[in-house]
């Protein structure tokens, strides 16, 4: 039977305290899955499903991980070789946005990534996956790695198996040193209504967990692409 639990607040705190003593619940992770945290627009469950190309009907938990917090530092690029593999149909399109009735080239943009922060804690939403479900999101998640997070959550302790969660490796990391890219709105408002999906006292604690978006970028909401001449 598919499930979405919430854990309030106070219960996380009082989960954080029983890490120390070893007392956190046992969650399994059904056989043959993984676990997969969902932080930005992972969270937005039809947008993972529009990535797996089906309903997904397994349970979802709200949860918290602990020494890590959002950030907005995430560096994609619509020409990095790695992104035109796994998004074939991109080689044949020039991507633009439109600044103060300017058209400009759509280089790079900026999306959420994880940062570590010792005593920091966010939220977020923990799925489950197969194996071969998980390889199609490592296909859209491209320049992140998949890195080990289930030591890190605060509710649950795990018997066996893995839970994984995306960060952006260093060369797609935003230091605000030679780049210059911009945040799409229709990326920021799908993140937006998914954590307002997942209830007021979540948004709330979204907002203390993620860092801004730095002052220097610019968010855009008119994004276009045009057919390269062959």
């Amino acid at each position: 039977m598919k499930r979405s639990i919430f854990i309030p607040v106070f219960a996380c705190f009082l989960l954080i305290h029983c890490k120390e003593a070893g007392d956190k619940p046992l969650l399994e992770i059904p056989e043959n899955k993984v676990g997969l945290v969902g932080y930005g627009s992972l969270m937005k469950q039809e947008s993972m499903e529009h990535s797996l190309g089906h309903a997904y009907a397994d349970s979802s938990y709200r949860l918290h991980l602990q020494g890590y917090q959002r950030d907005w530092n995430y560096l994609h690029s619509f020409e990095h070789p790695e992104f035109l593999e796994n998004n074939p149909e991109a080689r044949d399109y020039h991507h633009y946005y439109i600044n103060q009735g300017d058209t400009l080239p759509l280089i790079k943009t900026l999306g959420l990534n994880l940062s570590k922060s010792p005593g920091a804690i966010m939220n977020a939403v923990l799925f489950f996956l197969t194996p071969q479900e998980l390889e199609k999101i490592d296909r859209r998640e491209t320049g992140y790695e998949r890195i080990e997070v289930q030591d890190s959550i605060a509710e649950f302790r795990f018997s066996a198996g893995k839970v994984y969660a995306y960060m952006a490796r260093p060369e797609f990391t935003y230091t605000g040193k030679g780049d210059e890219p911009v945040v799409i709105a229709g990326y920021a408002n799908m993140v937006e209504e998914a954590v307002e999906s997942l209830g007021e006292e979540f948004q709330k604690e979204y907002k203390q967990s993620t860092r801004p978006i730095p002052a220097e970028v610019e968010v855009v909401d008119s994004i276009f692409r045009v057919k390269k001449e062959d």
